[in-house]
């Protein structure tokens, strides 16, 4: 079987504004009850917001009040410091992990970050990527251990903001080159063929012409009857990917995930994943690596 690659990279998705669910909005504390996420208040559109780097809005408790996530403009435009009663609010690492601190008047301080010390502690608060799940807990000296793996909190989606329209989002821009007046759609500023958005949407970095999406590895995987490929690429943990196969490359017939795989792949820890795609068998098959920004509409 012969095997040719190339890869392609899917345009960015529009996003959703509000991110819970009704029924899915619900965070536990044992010594304050029931946390809601999406109360719609004190204004409509104020609840809950998961982000791509900082999230925002309103959580209510009964018992402790509102509680503050963030106003959803940090003020480096990327994510919250937490050094300022104006510049605070929980952060999303970008792989599902949240960090930073919540505010309310009645309690004080609420702390998603305490994780930080000990990376690998599996009670740290998080979001499934490909779910949406929360799990985990966030910290309140006042309060007591706050519980995000209720079952019953899950986001929707995961917004991406873009104000010009680049494809790009702002955090990423503003992260790279200080604001959004430099990269554009088209621009591709190392020079290596891969444009800048492109280089968003994989997570790669765009000062560097060595570092973008590419498969280092391809080979048969069992059973060994050619209707199984390996492929190994380059990956970040806050990306999913999907691998599509064409026999003719395209050329009379389309790419197409085969019905045989998930419908999308979780990164591997680390740089790089391996996933093994499963096909018909066929003389030649050729392959596509594209990346997802998770949680899209």
């Amino acid at each position: 079987m012969k095997i040719i690659l190339s890869i392609f990279i899917l345009a960015l998705p529009a996003h959703a504004q509000s991110t819970l669910g009704e029924g899915d909005s619900y965070a536990w504390g044992g010594n304050i009850g029931w946390i809601e996420g999406i109360p719609n208040r004190p204004n409509t559109g104020d609840g809950f917001r998961f982000g791509e780097f900082a999230c925002s809005g309103y959580l209510w408790s009964a018992s402790t009040g509102w509680i503050h996530c963030g106003d959803g403009t940090p003020a480096d435009g990327i994510q919250y410091a937490n050094n300022s009663n104006t510049d605070y609010g929980v952060n999303h690492v970008g792989t599902g992990e949240l960090s930073g601190m919540a505010w309310s008047a009645n309690t004080g301080w609420i702390n998603f970050g305490w994780w930080i010390l000990e990376p690998n502690n599996p009670n740290r608060p998080r979001v499934n990527l490909q779910s949406g799940d929360f799990s985990g807990y966030a910290w309140s000296a006042n309060c007591g251990w706050i519980n995000l793996g209720t079952g019953i909190l899950k986001t929707d989606s995961m917004p991406v903001t873009d104000s010009d329209n680049d494809g790009i989002s702002d955090a990423y821009e503003i992260a790279y080159t200080g604001g959004l007046g430099t990269m554009t759609a088209t621009s591709d500023f190392d020079k290596d063929g891969y444009s800048d958005q492109k280089e968003y949407l994989a997570l790669t970095n765009p000062y560097s012409a060595q570092s973008f999406l590419k498969v280092t590895k391809v080979e048969k995987a069992a059973p060994l009857n050619g209707t199984a490929t390996a492929l190994t690429w380059t990956s970040s943990p806050a990306r999913r990917y999907v691998i599509e196969g064409s026999n003719d490359l395209g050329l009379t017939q389309s790419w197409a995930t085969s019905n045989l795989d998930p419908q999308s792949f979780s990164a591997d820890a680390g740089s790089e994943t391996t996933r093994t795609s499963n096909h018909p068998a066929a003389d030649k098959r050729f392959f596509r690596v594209k990346p997802v920004i998770p949680l899209q509409p």
